[in-house]
């Protein structure tokens, strides 16, 4: 696993391809050959039960109807024709015919105790025959000369002989399809057919050959495959075949040159591609191992998919982008919006059919990402072993990640490839790192985004997608240094979020504006480039803009965070009035901070600790003046001992309460006593011995913690201790 500085690391390594061989080029070789045989032998006896009832009809019953005994020979004929009867006319209904006439199954071995006959009719043959050639008495002991018996006997041995033939050949057929086993073995063992539902697909591929065989003619090639079966499979109205088909297309894609030959008989049946791609769209529940490998073998097929030959191709992948994307928010006010997690627009599922009303429906901004090489390595190893099992969240963001493989370069429009860059980079945990990783390493990517944001002819949509992605893509240490680099996307995300360019306000103008606020918040986060690069952008109003939204619930997070950046890492390069502006809105932070909850309130104490060590003097007079030191003090220790157990929405709240102590009683020891008589001693104490590996990250996707801190908060635990054990004489006590 390679590790990036920066924050994020861990990129996760794809399997290697199982290699090729002469097992592997064509494991349903030998099965083909021995169902063949199987068939060959059947049809056979079907051919002489065919002719047999022909021969009973037309020379026994209609020749010798009245001197066919009618003790034996008779009712023999009448039984072997509605018998052979029953079989021909019950190839109109499959299932009776397989459960009663089909060799296939006849006969199952139980190792070295013999064999067990299961369709009787085929013993019941061999049986009605030799009970009348072996006696040979046609004609009976007497000597009855009714009716004219002139080659009587030579007619009912060809009769019998035909159905006794008839007879041993189904059970010769039976024979030999016990043997079936061994070539069924080895396909599973070098085909990759692991599991229940690998050797149920086997056994459905040896019927489907053994059907195949038996139509038409006899001798006739039929090219039969396995890959054949899969698309005939998918293609059926049955769900538990429809995942036979679909798992052993995703088999097939494994290995060559099984895959060479699925991809080219996919790339040229429509029908098939159609329904593999409206598998992706299949949102019910019971479906979602379907729609799974639906998406790893569409990655495969991409590179041959053409827009106007795949109807519903664009739906259906944008229909699959917003899986499990609306429901799991990640909880960070700084990564989040309601408009995301709930009713984000995706234009694409409105746009028509046509593809020139597609092209006309989205600005023409120029491709998104350059043409890079054209990975299909698989993603992940995570399967189903049955459709009933629900998706593990991995496999929800491994749905993403198999369309980020496949690169739809020849049909994604602007907005599509945007809204696939921004459901890629959203994605949680170590799937999202290395798609984030993945995604920054394509040179033109940053380029191009800035191209769109600079573009004024862009629609809001697309800036918005640009602005997430952007905000996506900084939590990552290198990257966000990079973007930071690019003057042209600092600027046109000030403008945005400061909305310097636009004269009205609408919802949507709303949205934009905070998640350009907060891709503006994560580039200043750890960066003193960035800080000074967005300070200097507006030549010191943005201080002043701050502080004012803070005073908006929709901004005030958002504004929060990058106040304090401001004051941490450009603190040389604030001015009087930047500072002045600071001060004024010292009351306004407090008294947040004592109604706050949650992440605004790590937020908002983040922000009152860097105000503390900015303008010391106007923090302390606020306090004293305000008449809230000690409640603010008792609203921080409360909090501490509120949050002992850290949360990924806010892991760091303690860390920022522990610092706003450490700089008050730095900056006047005499705070020491008001944190002392609130039992600060206490609950840092509890602190120690509760800290967690998680509260040394910034934030969190998923179960992966990004920006983590430089100092441990075991060295925070320790300053404040310190600070506690030489505070100044005791001041009056704050009631608790």
């Amino acid at each position: 696993m390679a590790q990036r500085s920066g924050g994020e690391h861990r990129c996760v390594e794809a399997p290697a391809r199982r290699s090729g061989g002469k097992a592997a080029a064509s494991p349903e070789k030998a099965l083909n050959c021995c169902v063949r045989s199987v068939a060959l032998v059947e049809r056979a006896g079907n051919a002489l039960g065919t002719l047999a009832f022909t021969w009973a009809t037309v020379v026994l019953l209609g020749g010798y109807p009245t001197v066919l005994r009618p003790t034996d020979d008779f009712w023999f004929a009448t039984t072997i024709v509605f018998l052979e009867a029953a079989r021909m006319f019950s190839r109109n209904n499959r299932l009776d015919y397989q459960v009663f006439f089909h060799t296939r199954g006849a006969a199952r071995s139980l190792g070295w105790k013999g064999l067990v006959i299961i369709i009787p009719p085929a013993a019941l043959r061999v049986v009605l025959a030799l009970v009348r050639l072996i006696p040979h008495n046609y004609y009976g002991d007497g000597d009855d000369t009714t009716g004219d018996k002139t080659n009587l006997a030579p007619s009912l041995n060809i009769f019998y002989g035909m159905v006794l033939g008839q007879g041993i050949l189904y059970l010769v057929a039976c024979t030999l399809d016990i043997f079936t086993f061994i070539p069924r073995r080895s396909i599973a063992r070098h085909g990759g057919f692991e599991g229940q539902l690998g050797m149920e697909s086997i056994n459905l591929y040896h019927g489907y050959v053994l059907e195949k065989c038996m139509e038409r003619d006899a001798l006739a090639p039929k090219k039969i495959s396995l890959s054949s079966f899969a698309m005939d499979s998918l293609n059926s109205d049955s769900p538990r075949m429809q995942l036979h088909g679909i798992r052993l297309m995703h088999n097939l894609l494994q290995t060559e040159p099984a895959k060479t030959q699925l991809l080219a008989k996919l790339t040229t049946s429509a029908n098939t591609s159609a329904r593999l791609i409206n598998m992706l769209d299949w949102t019910h529940p019971r479906n979602t191992t379907i729609r799974l490998f639906a998406a790893k073998v569409t990655a495969e097929l991409a590179k041959g998919l053409r827009v106007v030959t795949t109807p519903g191709l664009i739906q259906s992948v944008s229909a699959l982008l917003d899986c499990g994307n609306k429901v799991r928010g990640r909880g960070n006010p700084l990564m989040d919006t309601d408009d995301e997690q709930e009713a984000m627009h995706d234009p694409v599922l409105n746009v028509s059919d046509n593809h020139e009303e597609r092209c006309i429906a989205v600005p023409d901004s120029g491709n998104l990402l350059e043409t890079q090489d054209r990975s299909t390595q698989q993603v992940g190893t995570t399967e189903q072993s049955s459709e009933e099992e629900p998706l593990a969240e991995t496999d929800q963001d491994l749905l993403c990640s198999l369309l980020w493989q496949c690169q739809f370069y020849t049909i994604w429009l602007v907005v599509i490839r945007a809204t696939l860059l921004h459901r890629l980079t959203s994605i949680n945990g170590e799937t999202g790192i290395m798609l984030r990783h993945k995604v920054s390493k394509h040179a033109f990517l940053l380029r191009n985004l800035a191209k769109i944001l600079e573009d004024c002819t862009s629609s809001q949509e697309s800036r918005k997608l640009v602005a997430g992605i952007l905000r996506n893509l900084a939590v990552d240490g290198n990257t966000r240094q990079e973007i930071g680099c690019i003057q042209v996307v600092i600027t046109r995300l000030m403008q945005e979020f400061l909305s310097l360019c636009r004269p009205s306000a609408t919802h949507a103008d709303h949205v934009l504006q905070k998640v350009a606020g907060q891709a503006l918040a994560m580039l200043a986060m750890e960066s003193v480039h960035n800080s000074s690069v967005i300070l200097n952008e507006t030549g010191h109003v943005f201080i002043k803009e701050l502080t004012t939204m803070i005073h908006d619930d929709r901004y005030r997070c958002v504004a929060a965070s990058l106040l304090r950046s401001m004051c941490l890492h450009a603190r040389p390069e604030l001015d009087e009035s930047d500072l002045q502006a600071i001060s004024y809105s010292v009351r306004e932070v407090l008294e947040r901070i004592m109604n706050a909850e949650g992440a605004e309130l790590e937020i908002l104490i983040g922000l009152s600790s860097e105000i503390c060590k900015v303008i010391p003097e106007d923090f302390a007079r606020e306090l004293e003046h305000g008449y809230i030191k000690d409640r603010f003090v008792k609203r921080l220790v409360n909090a501490l001992n509120a949050n002992m157990e850290p949360s990924a929405h806010y892991p760091g709240i303690r860390r920022v309460i522990i610092q706003q102590a450490i700089n008050m009683m730095e900056h006047d020891p005499c705070y020491a006593s008001c944190f002392g008589n609130c039992r600060m001693a206490e609950a840092v104490s509890m602190v120690e011995e509760t800290a967690s590996k998680a509260e040394n990250y910034s934030i969190f996707l998923g179960d992966v913690g990004l920006m983590e801190h430089r100092e441990p908060l075991t060295s925070l635990v320790a300053r404040v201790k310190q600070l506690l054990a030489v505070r100044p004489i005791q001041q009056p006590s704050i009631s608790t």
